[in-house]
């Protein structure tokens, strides 16, 4: 088990690069900074995590990264019942991709059609053992779905009753009708307020990895609560931890790209940032979002060319966003 975190060096540009075996060099560029490493094929080995991020050896990896398109921006409002305390935080697909799971911190999980330009959003209710899902108030944060196996994972903040713990919850395929507790973390996540599970993404086989929200307090320019990636198995355990550089100040969503081998790490409460990072935290781009208040919720949908982002307003919002060589 490995509790580390990256320690920053300068570099010619002024940036700061994690001190790794391998070297970094940054390049800046008007919207996004983009870090390469120096070898074309590098492999990175997260033993601690029980996985292995291949770079360009096992996948076929896109040299170049991503662009964001911001004048291609669709914002919808999400009204009613059921949506009007806000609280839109997580988005993970279906297992068939032809719908979409949207998580709600008061109103839990519903299955939302994959928006369409001009068309106004529609749920439906998530049932689990023939009561409505959206009716048990839970404090859910975030979703993600096990594409072996179609099983859907949704991460607790907080327990409803007592706050004490912070829990990941397995509801699982493919009749969606019964939910079991996975684990519950006492240790590295204790809930301090409105602070616990925020991210959850499936990575492979049994491996999660759990994000803990971290907390930085405005008033003293510093970081009362460092943000915690915890990479979890369901056979072995918690198989090791990442704090990630200190300019990530929260994890409000943290999402696996297959595709890139990397992870997307949401900060939509301090600096507004949309970041991608290597499987060990190293931050690779990095895009501002700054007109997206609270922003939780994450997808990406590269069929579509886009991001999805939701927000924890009142009402909640659903951004998409163009995205070029995603």
């Amino acid at each position: 088990m490995v509790h580390r975190r990256a320690h920053g060096k300068k570099v010619s540009t002024g940036e700061v690069a994690f001190a790794y075996p391998e070297s970094i060099c940054y390049i800046c560029h008007p919207q996004i900074h983009h870090a390469m490493t120096l070898k074309s094929a590098f492999l990175i080995c997260c033993v601690a995590a029980g996985l292995t991020a291949c770079g360009v050896q096992n996948k076929a990896t896109i040299s170049s990264s991503p662009e964001m398109l911001p004048d291609e921006c669709d914002e919808w409002v999400i009204s009613g019942v059921a949506f009007d305390n806000g609280d839109f935080t997580g988005l993970a697909f279906s297992a068939d991709g032809k719908r979409i799971i949207a998580a709600f911190n008061s109103a839990a999980l519903y299955w939302m059609d994959i928006p369409q330009k001009g068309q106004a959003l529609h749920f439906e209710p998530f049932e689990v053992e023939g009561a409505k899902f959206h009716e048990s108030k839970r404090d859910c944060e975030c979703v993600t779905l096990n594409k072996l196996t179609g099983d859907i994972y949704y991460g607790q903040e907080r327990d409803a009753k007592d706050f004490k713990g912070a829990s990941v919850y397995k509801i699982a395929a493919p009749g969606y009708d019964k939910e079991e507790l996975v684990v519950t973390f006492e240790k590295d996540i204790i809930p301090d307020g409105n602070n616990g599970i925020e991210g959850l993404t499936w990575v492979n086989g049994d491996n999660f990895i759990v994000g803990r929200e971290g907390r930085w307090s405005t008033r003293t320019k510093s970081q009362s609560l460092e943000p915690l990636m915890i990479f979890y198995s369901e056979s072995k355990g918690v198989t090791g931890r990442i704090v990630p550089p200190a300019e990530i100040k929260q994890i409000a969503e943290i999402v696996y790209d297959d595709v890139r081998d990397c992870l997307w790490i949401l900060d939509g409460d301090y600096d507004r940032i949309l970041y991608r990072c290597s499987m060990n935290g190293e931050v690779l781009d990095r895009f501002p979002i700054p007109d997206i208040e609270n922003a939780e919720a994450l997808l990406i949908d590269r069929a579509n060319s886009c991001i999805w982002i939701g927000s924890d307003e009142v009402p909640s919002k659903l951004y998409r966003i163009g995205f070029r060589n995603l």
